[in-house]
């Protein structure tokens, strides 16, 4: 299986934030977490199926229109397939992620 790494985008962490505060900020990004990384699953497996039919006699076809609504059906068919053990593990690696900025220089995740 393939990893890739998704940016959470914006999320406003401050200094003053607690724990309980980024907790629940990261359980408010989880949707957002789940469209992007359901996103990305569904860009790879474009590349995928183009990379395999590239030399076969059967074409892909590659308007930007069924792109997108290959990556977006993808993405909504991930999040509904996640687990809550597997949404759980997500919401703590954002609320991690979330600490280490707090913690850190940077003020964007």
């Amino acid at each position: 299986m393939k990893s890739f790494t998704v940016r959470l985008g914006e999320i406003s962490v401050e200094e003053s934030d607690t724990d309980k505060i980024l907790l629940e900020k990261a359980r408010q990004h989880l949707p957002r977490a789940l469209k992007r990384l359901g996103e990305k699953a569904g860009e790879e497996a474009w590349r995928t199926l183009e990379d395999g039919l590239r030399n076969s006699p059967l074409k892909l076809d590659r308007s930007s229109s069924d792109k997108a609504k290959f990556v977006q059906d993808m993405a909504r068919e991930f999040a509904e397939k996640v687990t809550s053990s597997e949404k759980d593990d997500l919401v703590q690696n954002i609320f991690e992620q979330l600490k280490e900025q707090r913690d850190g220089d940077t003020k964007k995740v």
